[in-house]
């Protein structure tokens, strides 16, 4: 709003039986000011007086505005000064009528910084006539704008002002009208105010009049354009009404900013390799504020960092980290509570961010374990079986030397970004989803290329996701593209035709001029959200997974869906098996689909009994959560679903009866329950959670995995295939697990099959040779001997290879020395004993370690 209405209390005036005052009071603004409560600043020693000055003491935080209204209807007397600490303070000077003689409002700015307690002294030119009364009030808001108060002379009332009989007739000339009714004095209890054609806008007796303190009451409305204003009342026609009137358009500002992207900068920095990284941070609307202490670090693995430095405005600000160290992944989050940023209007930030983009600190390769049947867990082995243990994935071929920071599953198949932007699948290939450009390929039990040609060509991809049988991947500009079935229409490309190359999804409906932050793939299905809240789903409606409230007619190309969202921020999505969730950015989860065996958490459905709920839903905020938790993480399995809330604890709802819940039974659960966290858990931070049919794993903070629920193909990696109805750990035995020794990075987001993927670190090449750091003689300890034999300690600069006696000399340093060395010893992996015998000759001699 370009000017906000600051007003004071009003009385009668003495010695005026029939008088009404009407002040217009108008604080200009350059910004969009939010309307706060009313308050009275300070006390003043009498309202009316006959004498030529009044004090007022003024109680004011920072950077407030006073504004102070003066008025007599029966003299045309007008202050000479106003003054604070004997500085002048009078800001515009103008007479409005209003329908007294002469009635005048002056605007006056007090205070640009800190508390002041201090008199505003008005000094009029001489008394006023006895008997009748001045009268002077102070209203404020706090933390408005500084610049200077509009000139009174610019357009206030269009039209007239009239009082006749117990009604009041204004018409304005534009924007917002604030209606101010203080009925201290008014017997009735009716009161109605009109504007526009006839609608009704406040009706005290129907109690839409909002009270602002004592009896005073105000209503805004949001009319643009010419309006009628109309207000009656019954009973004393002596009740005072304050009309104020805003004259620009546009509704008062009290919608709060919030934080709509945290990405990496640039784009294409999905790894880091030095010791700094930058995060982007875009707010929905320009603020103020920022600060490092706003931010924190979300770190899996042994990385660590500082938040070091923050720069820009408006509302785009880039974060900078520090001393980046260590292995795993980092995130960059916004608090939700205990930050200093507000928008133009001082309204504070909504709330925080945590589901920001990812960088990946070091190396990372794929391991995975469970099925292997066409392929899925790409070592490149025969298929068929399973892989009880965790096994690595062949980085001999195309994923040599490469870095993997994003990793997607389908039913039977893997997809992977690298930090080179490049792509890269393996598993089952029968519906083209490897996105291999060729049918001629069945499977892969090793990855292949996935080619950057076609849509691809030149396309940074930030973002990757898999449905059952088809893919999809984000690019910097927010589009999206597909491969894979789409008998459905789940390539959103407008067809129902199976591609074995990508596509691009199309914009030219639901996404035009959108830009896409999230996307999760279901059963012949997808879901997408963008960087304005909204959310958009296409493919297969059977069983309601679309949302759009119908079970049939496929949809090709991406529909947004208001219902429930209408007003919300969806920040994420998830597909299951045949139903779907959203996250919104208040931490509320939203579902529709199947709802067979519970799946959407509402606490409704009747288990084994087909049930299909097409219109998203709320589950929380009914008690189904304890505390009704705010939720930062959501991901959709087959038949089940999982949520990691704010505050660390961990929910699962949906099939149970292969101990999918985690939480050490096997019953199916329509409502949310509690995940187990007294055993292997207790203590952990859960970093994130995925699941595929029936199973779940997540990894800690610290970099480890653990699993549960049915295990038939070895999908919990715990070298059995017997069920587990509580969390176990993941083998890491040197023996048998190529997790030994590793932190885990990340974890594969799937949710439809019988195998698990994770990425961990990966060793780094040690390209630098050891070198000898010292000889020292143990043997003699004198530094003068006689003595033929002698032994000397080798040390060098890191562990090396135990080291032979031919790998040292005897160096001679005069005449002519002979001898042999013996048998080396070691000391600790970088240090050894060297013993040395002379055997003829005579003068110095010492070891070296031999070229």
């Amino acid at each position: 709003m370009k000017n906000s209405i600051l007003f004071a209390p009003l009385h009668r005036f003495a010695g005026s039986s029939r008088a009404f005052l009407f002040l217009l009071a108008l604080m200009g603004a350059s910004t969009t000011t939010a309307m706060a409560a009313i308050a009275t600043l300070g006390t003043q020693s009498s309202q009316y007086t006959n004498s030529n000055t009044l004090a007022y003491t003024v109680n004011a935080g920072t950077d407030r505005l006073l504004v102070v209204a003066l008025g007599d209807p029966n003299t045309a007397t007008n202050p000479t000064a106003v003054t604070y600490n004997g500085t002048s303070m009078l800001q515009a000077n103008a007479t409005a009528d209003l329908g007294f003689s002469n009635d005048a409002i002056w605007y006056l700015k007090l205070g640009t910084g800190g508390a002041i307690t201090s008199n505003i002294v008005v000094t009029f030119a001489a008394a006023g006539n006895a008997g009748s009364s001045r009268f002077i009030g102070a209203s404020a808001y706090s933390g408005v704008d500084q610049t200077t108060p509009v000139d009174i002379n610019g357009p206030k009332i269009s039209g007239s002002v009239t009082t006749t009989g117990s009604s009041l007739n204004v018409t304005s000339q534009t924007g917002d009208l604030v209606f101010d009714l203080f009925d201290s004095y008014k017997t009735a209890s009716q009161t109605a105010v009109t504007t526009g054609a006839g609608q009704t806008r406040i009706n005290e007796a129907g109690g839409l009049i909002t009270p602002t303190g004592g009896n005073g009451h105000y209503v805004t409305s949001t009319e643009a354009g010419a309006a009628t204003v109309t207000m009656s009342w019954t009973g004393d026609s002596e009740a005072v009404l304050h009309l104020t009137m805003n004259i620009n358009a546009g509704a008062v500002d009290t919608t709060p900013p919030t934080a709509i992207a945290v990405n990496r900068q640039p784009l294409t920095t999905l790894a880091v390799s030095g010791s700094s990284t930058v995060f982007r941070v875009t707010f929905s609307e320009t603020v103020t504020g920022v600060d490092t202490s706003d931010f924190t670090l979300f770190k899996i693995g042994t990385v660590n960092g500082t938040v070091a430095s923050i720069s820009g405005s408006g509302a785009v600000y880039d974060v900078t980290v520090n001393s980046i160290t260590g292995f795993g992944s980092l995130r960059l989050d916004l608090k939700h509570s205990g930050t200093g940023i507000v928008d133009g209007a001082s309204n504070a930030l909504a709330d925080g961010y945590d589901n920001g983009q990812v960088v990946r600190v070091g190396t990372t390769v794929p391991i995975g374990w469970g099925n292997h049947t066409v392929g899925q867990i790409g070592d490149g082995t025969a298929v068929g079986g399973n892989k009880i243990f965790p096994t690595a994935v062949d980085t001999s071929g195309v994923l040599s030397g490469k870095n993997i920071v994003q990793m997607a599953s389908g039913a039977n198949w893997t997809l992977v970004l690298t930090a080179d932007n490049q792509l890269y699948a393996w598993g089952n290939n029968n519906v083209g989803q490897l996105g291999t450009a060729t049918a001629s390929l069945a499977l892969s039990t090793v990855p292949v290329a996935v080619p950057m040609t076609g849509v691809l060509s030149g396309k940074t991809i930030v973002k990757i996701a898999c449905g059952d049988a088809f893919s999809m991947v984000l690019d910097s500009d927010g589009k999206l593209y597909a491969w894979g079935v789409g008998t459905s229409g789940q390539l959103g490309d407008g067809l129902s035709t199976t591609g074995f190359a990508a596509v691009a999804v199309s914009t030219s409906t639901g996404l035009s001029g959108k830009v896409v932050t999230d996307m999760s793939g279901g059963s012949a299905f997808a879901i997408a959200c963008t960087s304005d809240g909204g959310i958009y789903t296409w493919g297969n409606p059977g069983n309601g997974r679309l949302g759009n409230g119908t079970t049939t007619g496929n949809v090709t190309m991406p529909a947004q869906l208001g219902g429930v969202f209408t007003g919300k921020r969806v920040i994420a999505v998830s597909g299951g098996g045949s139903f779907g969730a959203a996250l919104t950015s208040d931490g509320r989860v939203y579902s529709w689909g199947n709802n067979t065996a519970g799946q959407l958490g509402d606490g409704g459905g009747t288990i084994g009994t087909p049930t299909n709920n097409p219109t998203p839903a709320g589950i929380l905020g009914t008690g189904l959560l304890p505390g009704s938790r705010t939720i930062a993480n959501i991901t959709c399995t087959f038949s089940g679903m999982y949520a990691i809330a704010r505050d660390g604890t961990l929910y699962s709802w949906g099939a149970g009866t292969l101990g999918g819940l985690g939480n050490g039974g096997t019953t199916t659960s329509t409502s949310p329950v509690l995940v187990d966290t007294t055993g292997v858990l207790s203590g952990k931070t859960i970093a994130a959670i995925n699941g595929g049919n029936n199973f779940a794993e997540v990894i800690t903070t610290e970099g480890k995995a653990y699993s549960w629920g049915t295990n038939a193909s070895g999908q919990l990696g715990d070298g059995t295939t017997t069920q587990r109805n509580n969390p176990i750990a993941v083998d890491v035995s040197a023996a048998n697990s190529a997790l030994n020794g590793k932190t885990l990075s990340f974890l594969s987001q799937s949710g439809q099959g019988t195998f698990t993927m994770m990425a961990v670190n990966a060793a780094v090449p040690d390209t630098t040779p050891p070198t000898v750091v010292s000889i020292v003689r143990q043997t003699p300890t004198s530094q003068a001997t006689s003595s033929t034999s002698a032994t000397f300690r080798v040390t060098f600069s890191e562990a090396v290879n135990a080291p032979a006696a031919s790998n040292f000399a005897i160096a001679a340093v005069s005449s002519s020395i002979t001898g042999s060395i013996g048998t080396v010893t070691a000391v600790n992996a970088s240090t050894y004993d060297v013993p040395v015998t002379i055997t003829g000759g005579s003068g110095e001699f010492r070891l070296k370690v031999q070229d």
